[in-house]
């Protein structure tokens, strides 16, 4: 059997073209509180700037099965956004059972898939935009703006704001520009 075999049996034919029929899925709505679970949490680089990278998997209610992708930039040059990225580490890690504090060094790959990977917790999405010069959004798509256990249920979606207020503008460090 051949690498390019399908699982019906059948070769893949030949061609110069492929749609996967991807999906745009709708952006979910500012403070929308949800029960998640990383799936991968690792290391990544992006023009040298390095992070952790969190793909978030959705467990149940609307959005089960939607995947939020989150950069902690704790080695962000800004010590206010080091600092505030540093924060949500740690509540991701005490939300875990806090086995990265515990080692006190920074972690590897193979520390953040051991203590964070699987472990529901609770999260607050919100929204991120990109707009054109003319105001016209031109992309969005949601973050991570705040964590709890999953057994504390109190985490509360802050009050709507006005509706042109609604959408923050992202940073580079909410969408990993």
């Amino acid at each position: 059997m051949s690498f390019f075999t399908l699982s019906d049996g059948q070769a893949v034919e030949q061609q110069t073209e492929f749609d996967a029929g991807g999906q745009d899925f709708e952006v979910i709505p500012n403070n929308t509180k949800v029960l998640f679970a990383a799936d991968t949490a690792e290391w990544a680089e992006y023009e040298g700037d390095q992070y952790i990278n969190i793909k978030w998997d959705i467990l149940d209610g609307d959005y089960k099965g939607r995947k939020i992708f989150q950069k902690v930039r704790v080695k962000d040059s800004d010590p206010k956004k080091r600092d505030k990225a540093l924060r949500m580490l740690v509540a991701i890690d005490t939300n875990c059972g806090g086995g990265l504090m515990r080692l006190g060094t920074e972690p590897t790959d193979m520390d953040l898939s051991v203590n964070i990977l699987g472990k529901p917790m609770h999260g607050m999405l919100k929204v991120w935009q990109i707009k054109d010069e003319n105001g016209k959004v031109e992309k969005e798509g949601n973050w991570v703006a705040a964590v709890s256990s999953a057994t504390n249920n109190t985490m509360q979606a802050a009050p709507q704001q006005q509706e042109q207020q609604k959408f923050e503008t992202p940073t580079n460090q909410q969408i990993g520009f």
